[in-house]
């Protein structure tokens, strides 16, 4: 997302730069902005869809771990004698406890890197609107003189 402003801010510089232009130049790198926005815009759509893939593959991963660790089927009979089994836990319990967390931990801050990616994704299209608002106003000018 990071790489999405700095093309963002590169296509702004851009437009700024056809005020101090002749009007074939301003023409010009109107066309070139507006085949970069539209580039822009075409990139960004791929990568929301690419997003959107990976919390489908997140969300699967979750509901697969949910099976693994069902807690609603019981793991002995009320009958069975108690004393047979330690109730503390192994080490490889105790192993995969800590693998189980930190894989949540991961996934923590996954999802809160897409959180912040699809933020700064709304705050990109918000800019694009405006530069096409202002790219249309600037049309309408040059169209009246």
């Amino acid at each position: 997302s990071q790489l999405f402003h700095r093309c963002q801010r590169a296509v702004q510089v851009l437009q700024s730069r056809s005020r101090s232009c002749t009007e074939q130049e301003a023409r010009v790198l109107r066309n070139v902005v507006s085949s970069l926005a539209q580039s822009l815009q075409d990139l960004s759509t791929t990568f929301r869809h690419a997003q959107s893939d990976y919390l489908k593959r997140m969300k699967n991963r979750e509901e697969r771990s949910k099976h693994f660790f069902d807690t609603s089927v019981p793991l002995m009979d009320d009958g069975e004698d108690d004393t047979l089994y330690d109730r503390g836990f192994t080490d490889d319990q105790l192993a995969l406890v800590e693998q189980n967390t930190l894989m949540v931990e991961e996934r923590e801050r996954e999802i809160r890197q897409i959180v912040q990616s699809i933020s700064d994704l709304n705050e990109i299209f918000r800019d694009l609107g405006a530069m096409i608002v202002e790219q249309g106003t600037v049309l309408d000018r040059i169209d009246y003189n």
